[in-house]
């Protein structure tokens, strides 16, 4: 008889880790609080595959803004949780992870992780042949610079990343507007940008449920169930216990549910360091055909991408625990967006969905077995999930399998 998994989660990094466990003998049961999978933070995601342009979210450029952030100023970072004490361990272990030897360090972590995840995503493909189930597509992605220094760095880091086969082509405002014309607008905030041919595009959301319905064959799902307590047997995980009362028994367990997997384990005592940082997105109906690759705004930290026949946007970076209220400036400039670019939609209408990203200090993924038998965890992945998807996901699939 296979072993049997449990995954909390039923993220894409959850569904994942269940596709790769399943190809390493393994029966899984992959439980999700929400009624369907993919419906939390995966959902909202920016749909970016950007394996060329990975970074921490702590730096040397960290300490440069702190004064606009602390005064409220920041265009996309926003602090609200002054009072949680959780912030300040945060804020400090990542002030503690921006010096520029970490940052070197880091970068390099979530470089070779993406690189993996890129390779293996067209493994992927080239043996399911799916890329139409789930809006894939290779549109290349620009990143648009107003600031002259920051687009000095990143041309240097251009040059940098070219041993490692990555492609990033320098572009004129001229040739960025060219690439993207309902941009003209904003021509006097462009200094320059980025393009980054081998970066792509896709549903995280619908991949994960097209992986339930067809390709996950020996993997239950137990949804619309959330998991009140981690049961063990001495050091050694034995179960799960539902908020239902319902015990789940498995031969190990994967801890794959993003931002709740704090409270989580700090009953059991353990912490993974990690902080929610809410992001927003809007899906746009029959827009996907306004932009022709995807698009990282750094002026305004705003993201757009053609995803099949939708247009979504996402960004902001707010610092409100696990509140769900959406503040207004978010809501007037995804307004002013749409307005501007899609003046047929009534912005007023707007469905507004929000999202915690799970952070790090360091921004790497937890990917190990933990100090009890049986007990893993795949969490931590802040804003790049669906980008590091595929490597973390087969990362612990191999440790467990070395494991047990």
């Amino acid at each position: 008889m296979n072993k049997r998994i449990l995954v909390v989660g039923g993220g894409i990094i959850g569904c994942l880790t269940a596709y790769y466990l399943e190809r390493r003998g393994y029966d899984v049961c992959v439980v999700e609080q929400s009624e369907q999978l993919a419906s939390g933070t995966t959902a909202m995601n920016g749909a970016q595959l950007s394996y060329s342009y990975v970074s921490p979210l702590g730096g040397p450029h960290l300490f440069k803004i702190m004064p606009q952030i602390l005064m409220g100023l920041h265009p996309s970072i926003t602090i609200k949780d002054w009072r949680n004490p959780d912030f300040w361990r945060f804020a400090g272990r990542l002030l503690g992870q921006s010096t520029p030897a970490a940052y070197r360090n880091n970068q390099k972590g979530m470089l070779d992780l993406s690189l993996r995840s890129a390779a293996l995503m067209e493994a992927f493909l080239k043996e399911h042949e799916i890329a139409d189930h789930f809006n894939f597509a290779r549109k290349g992605k620009m990143y648009l610079y107003a600031d002259s220094a920051a687009f000095e760095k990143a041309m240097r880091r251009a040059v940098d990343l070219k041993p490692y086969g990555i492609k990033q082509h320098i572009l004129s405002r001229d040739e960025a507007l060219e690439k993207a014309p309902l941009l003209a607008d904003r021509r006097d905030h462009i200094i320059g940008a980025l393009y980054a041919e081998d970066d792509h595009i896709g549903d995280a959301e619908l991949l994960a449920r097209y992986l339930q319905s067809n390709l996950l064959k020996n993997t239950d799902f137990k949804l619309g169930h959330a998991v009140r307590d981690l049961i063990f047997e001495g050091e050694r995980f034995k179960k799960l216990r539902l908020n239902s009362g319902e015990e789940i028994e498995g031969d190990a367990c994967v801890i794959c549910c993003g931002a709740q997997a704090e409270t989580l384990l700090r009953g059991h005592g353990r912490s993974a360091q990690i902080y929610p940082i809410k992001g927003y997105s809007v899906t746009l109906e029959g827009k996907g055909h306004l932009f022709d690759c995807s698009i990282t705004d750094y002026s305004l930290n705003l993201l757009l991408a053609p995803l099949g026949t939708k247009l979504r946007l996402s960004g902001f970076m707010h610092c409100d625990g696990f509140s769900k209220r959406v503040p207004g400036d978010v809501r007037e400039t995804f307004e002013k967006l749409i307005r501007h670019y899609c003046p047929d939609i009534d912005a007023s209408s707007l469905t507004i969905n929000s999202g915690f990203r799970p952070y790090r200090p360091n921004s790497l993924p937890l990917i190990k077995q933990s100090n009890a038998s049986g007990l893993y965890y795949n969490i931590g992945h802040g804003m790049l999930g669906w980008t590091l998807a595929h490597a973390s996901c087969e990362n612990i699939a191999n440790i467990m399998k070395q494991n047990m």
